[in-house]
C-alpha cells in the first residue's frame, strides 16, 4: 500500500470509529433515559394513585414525548449510511492490496470487526428502547 492510501484509510477508520462511538454513547444514554422513566412509571403507577403519583405519571407522558420519537431512528439511519459509505471505501482500498500486502487484510479484519460490532450494539440499543417507548406509550396514552 502506498503512503497516500494508507493516509486515506486511516482518515476513514478514524471519521467511523470516532461518529460511531460518539454515537453508541447517545443511543446508551437515551436508552438510559428510557429506562429511568419505566422506572418512574412503575413505581408511580397503580390502581388508586395519589395526587402525586397523577402528577409523575403525567410528567413521564410529557418527557415520553421528547424521547419516544422518530428522532433516534432517523439519526441511526443518517450515521449507518455515512459510516457505511466511508467503510466502503476504505475497503475498496484495502481491496487493491489484499494478495500483497498483508497488513491490508489485518486492517480489513479490525474494520470488518468494528462494523459488526457497531451493528449488532446499535441495533440491541435501537430495538431495546423503541420497545420500552412503545409499552410506556400504550400505558400512558
Amino acid at each position: 500500500m502506498t503512503p497516500q492510501s494508507i493516509a486515506t484509510i486511516a482518515t476513514f477508520l478514524t471519521l467511523t470509529s470516532l461518529l460511531g462511538t460518539f454515537f453508541q454513547v447517545q443511543l446508551a444514554t437515551w436508552l438510559r433515559d428510557l429506562m429511568t422513566l419505566k422506572s418512574k412509571y412503575e413505581l408511580n403507577a397503580g390502581d388508586n394513585p395519589t395526587a402525586d403519583e397523577i402528577k409523575a405519571l403525567r410528567e413521564c407522558a410529557y418527557t415520553l414525548s421528547g424521547l419516544y420519537n422518530k428522532v433516534p431512528a432517523l439519526t441511526a439511519g443518517a450515521i449507518t449510511l455515512f459510516i457505511a459509505i466511508t467503510a466502503s471505501q476504505a475497503f475498496a482500498i484495502l481491496s487493491t492490496s489484499w494478495s500483497t500486502d498483508p497488513l491490508a487484510s489485518r486492517i480489513g479484519l479490525v474494520l470488518g470487526s468494528f462494523l459488526a460490532i457497531y451493528l449488532m450494539l446499535g441495533g440491541y440499543l435501537m430495538w431495546r428502547g423503541y420497545a420500552i417507548g412503545r409499552e410506556l406509550h400504550r400505558n400512558l396514552v
